[in-house]
């Protein structure tokens, strides 16, 4: 959920990552994923699933979990969850997401 609430107004990103995936580093054939269909650029929308697939993918790979529940995090724990993502943990974010946002992403997550 979070990777595709951050592909809002920053789908070009998401179409550079994608074309890094897709490629070996020399303009070569893909190493990591297949090229965009017929060799024509990705679309945003593909380009936002193959991001978030690709990042889900090495995620399961690599064993991280992808529930909050799978970490022992309670429901009751969401609110302060939001509270304390204010400030520096959320600097970093492309966009802006407000507490009801994030709140709706955690519940997704849990």
């Amino acid at each position: 959920p979070t990777l595709k609430a951050n592909a809002e107004g920053r789908e070009e990103d998401y179409v550079n990552l994608a074309r890094a995936l897709t490629s070996d580093g020399s303009g070569g054939s893909a190493s990591l994923r297949p090229r965009a269909p017929s060799g024509k650029e990705f679309t945003p929308k593909q380009a936002v699933k193959l991001v978030i697939d690709t990042v889900q993918e090495l995620a399961d790979e690599i064993g991280i979990p992808r529930r909050l529940r799978d970490l022992g995090v309670e429901p009751a724990q969401l609110p302060e969850l939001v509270r304390g993502s204010a400030g520096n943990s959320m600097n970093g974010n492309p966009r802006t997401i407000d507490d009801a946002e994030l709140t709706t992403i955690l519940e997704k997550l849990w």
